[in-house]
């Protein structure tokens, strides 16, 4: 099942989740959370299970438009076939990825209940 959905852990920081194939819809999404100018946005594909060169052109896209807006993308990245894309389409995507989203919850949301949260969200399976 692919799904696509966007999440605020803490405030600014926003959550864009990809569950399934990376496509088109992800660009459409990221363009609305990267509209609400968050201060870091972080593109979760731990739970893609398949990614083609066009999704990982449309991940370097994203990537892009971070950039071009001030806004750092960090990627989350834990299965060998989204690696693997991206490793072609966009190695430097690769040098920064985190292997699941909680660390980089601790980074970037440091004394916030956002981990408490998402361990809670996880143990739910709602993530």
């Amino acid at each position: 099942m692919n799904s696509i959905d966007c999440a605020e852990p803490a405030p600014g920081v926003l959550v864009l989740r990809v569950a399934g194939v990376v496509r088109t819809p992800l660009a459409e999404a990221a363009q609305r959370c990267l509209g609400e100018s968050p201060q870091v946005l972080i593109l979760d594909l731990s739970r893609a299970t398949r990614c083609d060169a066009h999704g990982a052109a449309l991940v370097a896209a994203v990537r892009a438009q971070g950039r071009e807006r001030g806004v750092p993308v960090e990627l989350v990245v834990s299965t060998y076939e989204v690696a693997r894309a991206l490793r072609f389409t966009d190695p430097d995507a690769l040098l920064g990825a985190w292997p699941s989203l909680e660390p980089v919850l601790i980074t970037v949301c440091p004394g916030t209940d956002a981990i408490r949260e998402q361990r809670n969200d996880d143990v739910r399976g709602i993530r």
